[in-house]
């Protein structure tokens, strides 16, 4: 008597054992691999989002806060913004409020850090009045390629203008 063997007698019984072995490995084999897959690439096209969605910043200083009358204050308006987005800075006349322009010079962009670019417009400023003013808020528009553009508004910056001191009047 003979015992029978677990061993398939024919080819085409191994080759179909075979076949069977080979795409359950393939699955088991993607199945385990695919939720990473799919976490890599939903990581990357979130962070590729998140990047262009950064907010932009904007600064804006004087070099002095107490000036004479008639002399130029230097503004300086610095935006920090993400590489791919665009700023757009505002139309400036020969007026802001009580001030009178006398220049305005773009800056061109400049690498801040890695992903980010910095620019900026300085205004030459002046006035002919004596008292406690104010450097109007400026708004600047950062242009952005996916989403919503930003608006950003500078704060008011105040300044005080003295009159011109005459020389002793002693008699």
């Amino acid at each position: 008597m003979s015992i029978p063997s677990a061993r398939p007698k024919h080819r085409r019984e191994k080759a179909k054992g075979k076949r069977k072995k080979a795409k359950v490995d393939l699955f088991s084999f993607a199945s385990f691999f695919l939720p990473f897959v799919i976490v890599w690439f939903v990581g990357i096209s979130a962070v590729s989002l998140v990047a262009d969605q950064k907010l932009a910043q904007l600064k804006a200083s004087v070099d002095n806060t107490t000036i004479t009358i008639g002399d130029i204050l230097q503004l300086n308006l610095e935006v920090k913004r993400p590489e791919a987005s665009r700023v757009a800075f505002p139309t400036v006349g020969p007026q802001v409020k009580e001030w009178v322009v006398r220049d305005s010079v773009r800056s061109p962009a400049k690498e801040a850090e890695p992903g980010w670019a910095s620019e900026s417009l300085k205004l030459q400023l002046t006035i002919y009045k004596t008292g406690d003013f104010e450097v109007p808020p400026l708004d600047v528009e950062v242009v952005r390629l996916i989403g919503e553009n930003q608006v950003l508004i500078s704060d008011p910056i105040k300044i005080k203008v003295q009159s011109v001191r005459g020389g002793d009047r002693n008699h």
